[in-house]
């Protein structure tokens, strides 16, 4: 489709949308609790995930790793402490939406599950969460298996506020890729919002990258931020204020600003 076909933004748009090749990053930590536990870790951790995003990014996939864990001292097992039996595979929830790419598998075996919808909201990754836990401990209903690692590598991020004058008549905007090269970038209506999909068939990462993690007593989000409408370094730019929200979020959780 020709440029003049397509029902763009006018290219006034008060801010630029750009890529940025080497992300923000925002890194957090919160230490577990004796007694949380494996799948209520993982329910409060979702909690946690989803309060960080708030009303500005939602996944389009996420990935799910899990294995045989040591409780005691919170840590998984080494493949010598679980001879013979047979290793979890990672699982990746897929989306029904265009934008839910298929990603190379971050884990061996790793088994992809297509989902009724074309988000995931929090039930559907609490759901998804439980359901894949289920499923890994009938490899031994005698062991502690757990989860590992959650990634969100595909999302919509809502626009910030552009112009009351905007409707949702437009389909794509202007954005600018991470050589400063003008291209035309689709964008989603929700509920009457603009949603900025990532990453697209020719792009590398998503606007907003998420990965969580266990690690020795502790849980680790790390944030990466590829697009500069959403600076976090800099109070001006369009989506400061969904990412500062986030962060009192998580703040108000216990999780701690690395």
């Amino acid at each position: 489709m020709e440029e003049d076909e397509m029902n763009c933004y006018p290219e006034d748009v008060p801010y630029q949308l750009q890529i940025v090749e080497n992300p923000w990053h925002l890194g957090f930590s919160r230490e577990t609790d004796t007694g949380e536990g494996g799948i209520r870790l993982g329910e409060i951790i979702l909690d946690s995930l989803y309060e960080f995003m708030g009303d500005f990014c939602i996944p389009l996939t996420m990935d799910l790793s899990t294995w045989y864990w040591d409780e005691e001292l919170d840590m998984p097992k080494g493949s010598g402490e679980v001879p013979g039996r047979p290793e979890p595979s990672g699982r990746l929830l897929r989306t029904t939406s265009r934008y839910a790419r298929d990603f190379k598998t971050s884990w061996s075996s790793q088994a992809v599950s297509d989902a009724s919808a074309d988000v995931i909201d929090r039930d559907l990754a609490l759901s998804f969460y439980r359901q894949t836990l289920d499923a890994d401990m009938q490899l031994d209903p005698h062991a502690d298996i757990s989860w590992t690692e959650i990634q969100i590598r595909s999302t919509y991020v809502r626009l910030p506020k552009i112009s009351d004058q905007f409707t949702s008549a437009y389909d794509h905007l202007r954005s600018l890729d991470h050589r400063g090269t003008a291209v035309l970038h689709p964008i989603e209506w929700r509920a009457g919002s603009a949603w900025f999909p990532g990453p697209l068939s020719d792009e590398i990462n998503a606007p907003i990258e998420i990965r969580i993690y266990r690690y020795f007593g502790e849980v680790v989000m790390d944030v990466d931020i590829y697009n500069y409408a959403w600076d976090p370094d800099w109070p001006d730019s369009p989506g400061y204020a969904d990412i500062a929200k986030g962060i009192v979020a998580l703040e108000r959780r216990g999780w701690v600003r690395k």
